[in-house]
């Protein structure tokens, strides 16, 4: 494996990036899995959405039905046991919000929570006030959610606006916003946008701070961050970063006298100064010296003078080992300092994230929209995650429903699962 530090902190930040946006697809922040790409179907509109929500992609709609899956109560006092898909919907539209943690990519999950967000819709017909919420989209993308949600662009024009593609607008995501379509109900960019992002992570809040109010409502500024346990795993999934071996500062093995090969061979009876003491061959080949018939052959005067070279090429060789040892050392101090600001930074991101996505979700219950239906990375609602944490402090005496949708199988609720969420429905294959 190359040594990210054999160039530099600078080359071992580049590959500390890769990790830690690797973890952040991990921490519910990327778009979806290319992998399951053979397993795309297109959105149907709102008359032909139970089929299209029954299966985010082909191969899941033959695997199984969303609606069939097993829903596990995993929080307060009531783990473990089982409900039916009434029931789930009945406590989904009695809500305030429905926080959907979602395995990005996945198409069992996908169809899962376009089905919920369906089912919903129907129960409470033309008086229903609910609204759709999505990560996926960021603020300044409202207008073209809001043009094609009113008719006023096609799905193509659509598209082409909100810088769609089938890389991030997976069909159980376009079923979903076909869905609230229909029902005429509005569909909520709720991210803030990344270019912002960009600067909490890199030049930290202060820089936030600067910018001008019409900027500033395209995102929520967190006045501190999420700690305990959403921090503990965030920062184990961003991995070791700073775990590395600092970069080599061994000098390199000094190399043999070259040999004279002008001189040719050295004939019976010639001084040779290849060790710098005069040697006489002795019938074309070279007599042995070593170190002790050396010193011995010297006069008094030049041994102590030999022994006091040889100490000073002693202290030599210590003084570079130590002055290596130190720099190592240096390196890899600041190699773990660079590593954690890192870190730091896209914890900060993190928590713009969260942020924002509360204040949209707050903002929708305060214009009098409920259930709101918020769709989001399983990370961030996980075992009271971060943007659970925080519209719980925005509006306290809202209900909320936490659903984690768990790419595992399991035909009952495992021990690990147990206080996720307040459901948690297992999709794996």
């Amino acid at each position: 494996m190359i040594n990210p530090f054999t160039r530099g902190t600078g080359a071992a930040m580049v590959m500390c990036s890769a990790l830690a946006i690797t973890a952040l697809g991990l921490a519910g922040c990327r778009t979806w899995d290319d992998k399951y790409a053979a397993e795309r179907v297109k959105s149907r509109p709102m008359g032909e959405l139970s089929e299209s929500a029954a299966g985010a992609g082909a191969a899941a709609t033959a695997a199984a039905d969303p609606r069939a899956l097993t829903i596990h109560l995993a929080g307060g006092g009531i783990q473990g046991t089982s409900i039916g898909w009434s029931e789930l919907v009945e406590r989904a539209a009695g809500a305030d919000v429905v926080l959907i943690g979602e395995t990005h990519g996945q198409p069992l999950g996908l169809a899962f929570a376009a089905a919920l967000w369906e089912d919903a819709l129907k129960s409470a017909g033309d008086s229903s006030k609910a609204a759709l919420s999505l990560e996926f989209f960021e603020r300044d993308e409202q207008a073209a959610l809001d043009d094609y949600g009113m008719g006023i662009t096609d799905d193509a024009a659509f598209r082409k606006a909100a810088n769609r593609n089938e890389g991030n607008y997976p069909p159980g995501h376009a079923a979903m916003v076909d869905a609230a379509k229909s029902a005429k109900r509005p569909v909520i960019a709720s991210n803030a946008p990344r270019r912002y992002v960009k600067l909490a992570r890199t030049e930290g809040f202060e820089r936030l701070s600067a910018l001008s109010e019409e900027q500033k409502r395209l995102f929520d500024q967190p006045e501190s961050l999420t700690e305990g346990r959403y921090r503990d795993e965030f920062m184990k999934m961003m991995g070791d970063m700073d775990g590395h071996s600092a970069p080599s500062t061994k000098t390199p093995a000094a190399k043999e006298p070259a040999q004279d090969k002008k001189a040719g061979p050295v004939k019976a009876g010639t001084p040779s100064k290849s060790d710098g003491l005069v040697r006489m061959t002795n019938k074309g080949a070279q007599a042995s010296v070593t170190p002790e018939t050396r010193s011995a052959a010297m006069p008094p005067t030049e041994q102590k003078e030999g022994d006091s070279a040889e100490a000073d090429e002693a202290d030599r060789v210590a003084n570079e080992e130590a002055e290596r040892a130190r720099l190592e050392d240096e390196q890899r101090a600041k190699a773990k300092a660079a590593a954690a600001e890192m870190k730091e930074g896209f914890f900060r991101a993190q928590n713009v994230w969260d942020a924002t996505m509360a204040d949209s979700i707050a903002r929708a219950l305060g214009r009098g929209l409920h259930p709101v239906f918020h769709v989001v990375g399983q990370f961030h609602v996980d075992y009271d995650g971060g943007l659970a944490q925080r519209l719980r402090a925005m509006k306290p005496g809202a209900k909320v429903l936490t659903i984690s949708v768990v790419n595992e199988r399991s035909a009952s609720l495992r021990e690990g699962d147990k206080g996720r969420a307040d459901v948690v429905v297992y999709v794996g294959e």
